[in-house]
């Protein structure tokens, strides 16, 4: 004799079968030092199931930081040619260098079938917003304006920005 569901009217079964969601895509974002590394860096502390996209800058590697771990450093040239054939999902000028995410490193974390985070200013953020709407975007912020000037204030100094003319010939590199 078959079980059936009073309830339902259906058949019961003894497996339960969960539908395996998507991907999400989690965007971490906020001013310069206000603790995005931080908070990525305690998420994978925790161990946490994610697979973390790495962003590619031209600026100079700090001593403790580990190429393709903390970011892809590349020269003005390698990523003028990102730029030029369409491999970034958004990039920036951030103090004087340029940062920008990588499609392949995207499309790698979602093939993972992990949630995937990537870390950008704001700027980053709202590029991704309009490319991505389904993204969850998580803004850091200080408690008040005070504690933010007293991060800057104590940050390196960082370089002025030059104009894309300036990095890269007449011709420049168009923005998007």
């Amino acid at each position: 004799m078959k079980s059936v569901s009073l309830w339902y009217n259906t058949p019961m079964t003894n497996t339960f079968e969960l539908r395996k969601p998507e991907p999400l895509l989690i965007v971490i974002s906020g001013p310069s030092g206000v603790g995005k590394d931080s908070v990525v860096q305690r998420m994978m502390e925790r161990g946490l199931p994610f697979h973390f996209v790495v962003t590619a800058t031209t600026r100079e590697k700090r001593e403790s930081e580990v190429h393709g771990r903390d970011y892809l450093f590349v020269s003005d040239d390698e990523f003028a040619h990102m730029i030029e054939h369409n491999e970034l999902l958004e990039y920036a000028i951030v103090y004087g260098d340029y940062k920008g995410i990588p499609k392949q490193g995207v499309r790698e974390a979602f093939a993972s079938g992990m949630d995937v985070i990537m870390r950008v200013d704001v700027q980053g953020a709202e590029s991704v917003r309009k490319v991505a709407p389904e993204a969850l975007l998580i803004f850091i912020t200080c408690e008040g304006e005070d504690e933010l000037n007293a991060v800057c204030v104590n940050a390196k100094p960082k370089p002025p920005i030059p104009s894309p003319a300036d990095r890269h010939g007449a011709q420049g590199i168009a923005a998007h």
